[in-house]
């Protein structure tokens, strides 16, 4: 069986669905921003992938701005959160709002 997506210590491997049935690729995802790509490429397909892919690109995300700030903080998230929800020029922006304000309500009630 050939897993949809896999994480990879620091790094998010997914199956090019595009590339499907004929070859089986992956894609190495770095970071938030190779994620997002990957789901406006439709590399990521589905519901349940595109969340999880998502959810995994925040993680991406939170790590990248871990390492770059020292007082790294909630408030520091939010910030930098509002600035990824504004950034989006994907042809669905509703849709990657309406995912990014879910994980934002998620992220507020973890803390």
């Amino acid at each position: 069986m050939v897993k949809t997506m896999e994480w990879q210590g620091q790094s998010l491997l997914l199956l090019d669905q595009t590339k499907l049935p004929s070859e089986i690729i992956t894609i190495l995802c770095k970071d938030y921003r190779r994620v997002g790509e990957a789901i406006k490429r439709l590399e990521v397909r589905g519901a349940p992938a595109i969340g999880a892919a998502a959810a995994f690109g925040m993680v991406l995300g939170w790590q990248e701005l871990a390492s770059r700030y020292a007082d790294f903080s909630q408030e520091t998230l939010l910030i930098e959160f509002k600035k990824i929800k504004n950034f989006t020029d994907l042809d669905d922006k509703v849709f990657f709002i309406n995912v990014f304000l879910k994980l934002q309500y998620y992220l507020v009630e973890s803390f």
